[in-house]
């Protein structure tokens, strides 16, 4: 049994009523009112981080053996073990069975964002398409920051081009919060004053500016109506993480590190969403994840979460900024996280010390569907 089954009618509602808090918050940057008319997508394309990566194939991640490679459609969180034939024992390859004839086991089950995403449209994925056709691609790398977004959009149009029949979706800033993160050496560089920018610490500067990059590129892909019609993503507040709870007594508590990467996430966010060429709602939605997650802590037993503060899968990830290889060492191993060798019990919202549970990545998709059905695109 997959984690985080919901009570059905009161999780609608309770996101039915979230999805508008979030939708009207983002209004400003791409809120579209009233669907005018449904867009209908081509094909979806995705650029980002590890959130939005289906492993395989070529698969180059450590899988569950040491020199495995991980299962064609593995994800950077919980994945969903399916039973053999025979019932008794689960099984993540992804070889072919009675329930499985296509031979992706279990990529469908506990599905990101972007699978969330292409569903909508009918849509599979090249490592995880099952009865659909493949009309979605994920582009996304595993540690990406906004400029390795700009080399990934790079790489694809040197053998194609965005059209307004495309839909895509563009979520990064993580690593680059975490990046500027580890040369922070006291409370002051992360200060960040919203009303006035300029006058922020040097750390927050930096970030607004690295989200203020990621928004380049959200133009540049829409191109001023002429590209593709675009979904961009704010980042949840790195704080509010396993990893980010944890800084405080990590570091002999020297200065308040949960409140410097909250910062840092303010003002990431702050870049991404003040930049005005992505203010045209006709061709840019914004998916106002950070908002989403605000309400989840707000009220977590209301959402069914059991654990709103610690990992579901003991990952090792190390908790030093100053460590050379930092939190991507251990990343890969999220991989190997599964419904079988999860750690604790209930519904978590954290799949590591970084990552999301399938349950947020859900929430994510259905943000996403939504803003996509209701800008004018």
């Amino acid at each position: 049994m997959t984690l985080g089954t919901f009570t059905a009618a009161g999780r609608r509602l309770r996101l039915s009523l979230a999805l508008a808090a979030a939708l009207g918050g983002a209004a400003a940057c791409g809120g579209g009112g009233d669907t005018v008319n449904s867009f209908d997508p081509q094909r979806l394309l995705v650029f980002g981080d590890e959130a939005s990566v289906l492993s395989g194939p070529p698969a180059d991640e450590p899988g569950p053996g040491a020199n495995q490679p991980a299962p064609i459609g593995s994800k950077y969180s919980i994945n969903a073990l399916d039973p053999v034939t025979d019932g008794t024992t689960e099984d993540l390859e992804p070889t072919a069975s009675a329930q499985n004839p296509d031979g992706y086991g279990n990529c469908r089950s506990n599905p990101l964002w972007i699978q969330e995403l292409a569903d909508e449209y009918g849509f599979g994925f090249e490592q995880c398409k099952g009865d659909r056709p493949v009309r979605a691609t994920t582009f996304a790398a595993n540690g990406a920051t906004a400029a390795g977004v700009k080399a990934q959009i790079d790489a694809f149009l040197r053998t194609d081009r965005f059209s307004s029949r495309d839909l895509v979706g563009i979520y990064a800033g993580l690593h680059d919060i975490l990046e500027i993160y580890r040369g922070v050496t006291s409370a002051s560089q992360c200060r960040y004053n919203a009303s006035d920018p300029d006058s922020s610490g040097a750390a927050a500067r930096a970030a607004r500016e690295r989200g203020d990059d990621l928004a380049k590129q959200v133009a540049r892909v829409a191109d001023n109506g002429n590209g593709g019609r675009v979904l961009f993503v704010t980042v949840p507040d790195v704080g509010a993480t396993p990893f980010g709870r944890g800084e405080n007594e990590a570091h002999g508590n020297d200065f308040d590190r949960r409140d410097c990467l909250e910062d840092l996430t303010d003002a990431f966010n702050g870049g991404l969403r003040a930049n005005k060429d992505i203010q045209d709602g006709r061709h840019v939605g914004l998916v106002a994840l950070d908002e989403q997650l605000d309400l989840i802590l707000d009220e977590p037993d209301d959402w069914d979460y059991d654990n709103v503060t610690q990992a579901a899968c003991l990952t090792e990830i190390p908790l030093d900024p100053n460590n050379p290889t930092g939190a991507k060492a251990a990343m890969s191993s999220l991989l190997k996280c599964t419904t079988a060798t999860v750690a604790r019990s209930g519904t978590h919202l954290w799949a590591d010390a970084l990552h999301f549970g399938p349950e947020l990545h859900e929430r994510f998709g259905e943000l996403a569907e939504r803003r996509a059905d209701r800008n004018p695109f």
